[in-house]
């Protein structure tokens, strides 16, 4: 039966906050997934990669990347340049409009955060924590 309540408890969790998100986008006007934020903050954590790079790093194939990056771009999210050193290669570079994107997202998620964990000690927090990141490497 414990399984069932963690399922359930994860699952309830992942909901709500799925539902902010997306009301927050909404309002936003954009259409993006969880898929294009972690696009995007991996961006974001490396300006100017490659669109082989960010596959990588995201752990997807060229042809999910390139569906991703042409959403990004359509909607002016982010810009691809040519690399300058190789012809053959693009940078993909956040637009100003996907920095503030970006951020505000960054910023309901953080508040997301404080929210479900304001009734926790710091160390029930670290323990948390380390609960997650043994789950994490339990999926590797």
């Amino acid at each position: 039966m414990q399984g069932y309540t963690t399922r359930n408890e994860l699952s309830n969790l992942k909901l709500k906050m799925k539902g902010r998100m997306k009301a927050e986008l909404k309002k936003q006007g954009v259409e993006f997934s969880p898929v294009h934020h972690e696009a995007m903050n991996k961006l974001q954590e490396k300006q100017g990669s490659s669109q082989k790079m960010l596959a990588q790093a995201m752990e997807r194939n060229k042809a999910q990347i390139a569906r991703i990056v042409a959403n990004l771009l359509h909607q002016e999210l982010i810009y691809k340049e040519t690399d300058a050193a190789d012809k053959r290669s693009v940078k993909l570079t956040i637009s100003p409009k996907g920095q503030k994107l970006l951020k505000r997202l960054n910023e309901v998620q953080s508040e997301i955060f404080k929210e479900m964990l304001s009734g926790f000690s710091s160390e029930e927090i670290d323990t948390f924590n380390s609960f997650l990141k043994r789950a994490n490497q339990g999926l590797k």
